[in-house]
Parts: structure tokens; sequence; C-alpha cells
């Protein structure tokens, strides 16, 4: 009958088969520990490469969470917008707001700013006058008159004219014909073109020839 036989892990001597410890060195002969030892190892791996793959998971989940919240929020701000479209859009509120402005300028009231008078060297001129309406209302038309007068006797009888005003803001006439006398008053009525009247100004005058200015 033949013997098995085993050989020590530790010396590598022979040993009979079914013994436990060897009789050189005394070293255990049972293999099941290393087995145990190495299935234990082997889960252990199992389990860290497991883990390694859920925490590659995670990862990648918040990155694509990260990336999704970036472009939403740059689409919010109109990154993605094309240029062209934005640059037109750019123009038409340049565009609209500079007609709001010309159409407040058109629209705002008119107003007698200031004002002068000409009258020649002679009292037999003509008197010239020179109204300032603002050059917001350059190229408006408006209707205007000055009724002049001397201790209280009128001059001339106010006839309404129809003006542009030009592109300093100012509104000219002058006198139909040339007085007898220095006027010492002017009262002047400013109209809107619809015929309402905008405003008045009545001024004192010194019954001389020059320009005096208001």
């Amino acid at each position: 009958m033949m013997v098995n036989k085993m050989y020590c892990p530790n010396c590598g001597k022979e040993n009979k088969d079914g013994v436990s410890f060897c009789k050189f060195c005394g070293a255990s002969l049972n293999s099941s520990p290393k087995q145990n030892n190495s299935e234990q190892v082997v889960t252990q791996q199992n389990t860290s490469d497991e883990d390694m793959r859920k925490n590659y998971i995670i990862i990648g989940l918040v990155a694509l969470i990260v990336v999704v919240i970036l472009i939403a929020g740059l689409a919010a701000a109109g990154v993605f917008n094309n240029n062209n479209n934005g640059n037109n859009v750019n123009h038409a509120n340049v565009a609209s707001n500079n007609n709001n402005t010309v159409t407040a300028n058109a629209n705002s009231p008119l107003k007698i700013l200031g004002c002068s008078f000409t009258t020649g060297s002679a009292n037999a001129d003509k008197t010239y006058a020179h109204i300032n309406v603002g050059k917001q209302h350059a190229g408006q038309t408006v209707k205007i008159t000055a009724i002049w007068s001397r201790d209280g006797n009128n001059l001339n009888n106010g006839n309404l004219l129809t003006r542009t005003v030009d592109s300093n803001g100012y509104v000219d006439f002058n006198s139909a014909n040339a007085f007898k006398y220095y006027p010492d008053k002017a009262v002047v009525k400013l109209y809107n073109n619809d015929g309402s009247l905008a405003d008045q100004l009545t001024v004192n005058l010194s019954p001389t020839s020059g320009t005096q200015t208001f």
C-alpha cells in the first residue's frame, strides 16, 4: 500500500500524509488557514473595488449636475443668444430711446426763455424781436405776435405770425411798419401750432434806439 506524502511548506522536507506539524521544523502542515486568509483577501479586494465603482458613479453624477446648472445659468444670462440678434435688439432700443427723446422735446411746452428788441437810430425804423424758446424746439413751427405801445397807446395791430424756430432756438420777426414813436412797452404772445396760447411776456422798454435784452 502506498503512503501519501506531503512536503513542509516551511522547510520543504517530506512528511507523512495526515500529519498536522512538520516533524523537522514544527511548522503547521494544515493549509486551511491559508485558504481562509486567501478567501478573506479576495473578499476584501472585491469590496474595495465595489466601493471605488460607487465613488466613481457619485463623482460622475455630481459633475453632471454642476455642468447642467452652469449651462442653465449661461442660457438664462443670454450667452447663447445670436450675437446679430442681440445687436439688432440693442440698436432697436437705442433707436427707440432716440425717438422718445425727440418726441419728448417736440412735445415739451413752449416757453419764452428770453428776448431782445432792437430799434434803429431813428424812431421811424422798424422794431425787431428776437425771442428765445429753447433749442429743443428747433425746427418746430410756432405762431407769435407782439404788440408794441407808447404811453398806453398801441403802435401796431399785433398780427399773428407763423415762424419756424431756428437751430439756436430763436424766433425772429419785426413790426410790419415803422413806428412814429419809440415803444415803451411790448407784449409778446407765443402760440402752439394748433393756435392755443403757450406763453406770454410783458416787458417795459426804454423809449430809445438800440437793443434791449430781457
